[in-house]
C-alpha cells in the first residue's frame, strides 16, 4: 500500500521552495528597504510582496513555459537573462544610498512616501527570479 505521505518528495519539494524563495538572502534586503519605514508600512509591503510572489509563482506553473515559447525563448536563455538582471542588481545595490533619489526629491516636495518597491524589485527578481 503506497504511503500518502512520501518523505523524500517532501523533502526535495522544501528544498527547491528554499532555493527559488531563499528567504535568508530576502530578510536582509527587505529589512535594508524599509529601515525608515514604520511597522505598519513594512507590514504593507510583506502583505504586498507575499501576494505577488503568489500571483507570479503560480501563473508561472500554469503558463510559463507556454508565454516563453510564444516568444520563442527556452528556460536555459531565460535563466541566464535573469541571472544577468540579479547581478545587474548585485551591482546596483553595492553603490546604493540611504534613499532612492526620486523618493528623497518627492519628500523634499512634499509629497507622501510611495512604497512602489514592494512588486519590483522585492518580489520580482528578488524573492521570485529566474529560480
Amino acid at each position: 500500500m503506497a504511503e500518502l505521505f512520501d518523505q523524500t518528495v517532501f523533502l526535495k519539494f522544501l528544498a527547491a521552495v528554499l532555493a527559488i524563495f531563499n528567504p535568508l538572502y530576502n530578510i536582509p534586503i527587505f529589512l535594508s528597504m524599509t529601515k525608515n519605514c514604520s511597522a505598519a508600512e513594512r507590514r504593507h509591503v510583506a502583505v504586498v510582496v507575499m501576494i505577488s510572489v503568489t500571483v507570479i509563482a503560480l501563473t508561472a506553473v500554469v503558463i510559463g513555459e507556454e508565454v516563453l515559447g510564444v516568444f520563442g525563448i527556452d528556460v536555459p536563455a531565460f535563466r541566464i537573462a535573469g541571472g544577468i538582471i540579479i547581478f545587474g542588481i548585485g551591482m546596483s545595490m553595492l553603490k546604493a544610498e540611504d534613499r532612492p533619489p526620486g523618493d528623497q526629491a518627492a519628500m523634499e516636495d512634499g509629497h507622501e512616501r510611495k512604497l512602489n518597491f514592494a512588486v519590483v524589485p522585492l518580489a520580482i527578481p528578488l524573492t521570485i527570479g529566474p529560480g
